[in-house]
């Protein structure tokens, strides 16, 4: 076994320890994760910067490095492979975790959820748009309730009131630009 590790003096022979890897050698998959569970934390931690996150994203590439045997895709160097893809988890990781949070962030809470401030802001703008949409045309309004309100698509609404998608279009086009002059007014 000329992979082994000594007493801490001589360095791993990574191409020996991927060979025995790719003949399913537990010793050798166990002395790789001794000698590169740290390193891995350390690229992901560096990206993530939440200590149980990027541990928990580690423990999970060294089990999906061995049940999915991971090592047999390699074809150049273990240790950048390793790095590479710890380095790549934590990014995707990242991105969506960022994601996750946008969308979040975008989804408006509950009015029983807001501070009282905020919902008397709500209840406010709500009534300034309602009394805005009664300058608005009959067709036009309906298309904006659906749309906005009923969150339904531009096809949906046009299976709906019978018309165009083009029309549905031009008439939420309509109510926005009404709506806009309205709200500026007051």
């Amino acid at each position: 076994m000329k992979y082994k590790k000594g007493m801490g003096t001589e360095p791993i022979d990574y191409n020996a320890l991927l060979k025995q890897l790719q003949k399913r050698d537990r010793q050798a998959f166990d002395l790789l994760y001794r000698d590169m569970r740290v390193t891995l934390y350390v690229v992901a931690m560096s990206i993530l910067e939440d200590e149980p996150v990027a541990q928990d994203l580690v423990q999970e590439f060294f089990i999906d490095f061995w049940h999915q045997q991971l090592h047999l895709q390699i074809e150049s160097s273990l240790k950048g492979y390793m790095v590479r893809s710890v380095r790549n988890r934590s990014i995707k990781l990242l991105k969506k975790q960022q994601t996750r949070r946008r969308r979040q962030s975008a989804i408006p809470a509950p009015e029983e959820l807001l501070p009282p401030s905020q919902r008397l802001e709500h209840a406010e703008l709500m009534a300034a748009i309602h009394r805005a949409l009664k300058k608005v045309p009959k067709g036009a309004a309906e298309v904006f309730t659906l749309y906005y309100t009923e969150a339904l698509s531009y096809a949906q609404i046009a299976e709906k009131l019978h018309i165009s998608v083009h029309t549905v279009r031009n008439q939420l086009a309509r109510a926005l630009r009404i709506l806009r002059k309205e709200l500026k007014n007051q």
